[in-house]
């Protein structure tokens, strides 16, 4: 089930959805292509941040399976499997990769929210137009490394109408795409690379960067 299909569950159909995930959870740890238990077969509870009762007992790793797991990459990365795999075969393993989340993407969506708490509409409502990511027109946006919520570094949000609250906005095949006016964190960041674009450009910084997108 995609994506965009997500959008038509009602809380009657996402409460079955849970209890279908739950009992085929997978719990042990993805080592080396395949899933294992612990070394020392610890386990852990994860908690429903939303309701404060047990989720899942999840495999504990310890050193040990770091260890394992890193040899494993090490072999991995050594071997050229990927790096020496011509770059139209490394796309079409990832648009599989991207095709097989949306495949799953009830399921994955579900086990989010009960795994964070996080509300259903917020997992699935991405603001980047899932048609377009699945058509191959875009990639979804890059999240700066190290943050562990995932933010993009800069937020750009979409939609077939025009938005009414705008720093920064430009229409594109039939979507608007923009910068919110209240996203103080976006609009620093993308202020500060237009100065520096600038400066790249002119060796001085303008009062006022202008940005040129093309919109065809």
């Amino acid at each position: 089930m995609s994506i965009q299909a997500l959008a038509q569950h009602d809380r009657s159909r996402w409460q079955a959805v849970a209890t279908k995930a739950q009992k085929k959870l997978e719990t042990r740890l993805f080592i080396d292509g395949k899933f294992v238990d612990a070394k020392k077969g610890g386990r852990f509870t994860s908690v429903n941040p939303a309701t404060g009762e047990p989720f899942a007992e999840v495999s504990a790793g310890t050193a040990e399976d770091i260890d394992r797991a890193v040899q494993a990459a090490r072999k991995a990365f050594r071997s050229g499997a990927w790096s020496k795999m011509a770059p139209r075969a490394r796309m079409e393993v990832m648009n599989r990769f991207a095709a097989l989340i949306d495949e799953h993407a009830e399921s994955l969506a579900v086990l989010e929210t009960l795994d964070m708490g996080k509300p259903i509409a917020d997992v699935i409502g991405i603001d980047l137009p899932a048609a377009h990511v699945n058509d191959g027109w875009v990639l979804p946006g890059l999240r700066q490394a190290g943050d562990a919520a995932g933010r993009p570094l800069v937020h750009i949000r979409s939609s077939p109408d025009e938005p009414a609250q705008a720093y920064a906005a430009v229409p594109y095949k039939g979507h608007w795409y923009w910068i919110d006016e209240t996203d103080v964190e976006s609009k620093r960041i993308f202020t500060f690379l237009m100065i520096l674009f600038s400066l790249a450009e002119t060796g001085q910084a303008p009062a006022a960067p202008v940005v040129t997108v093309p919109s065809r």
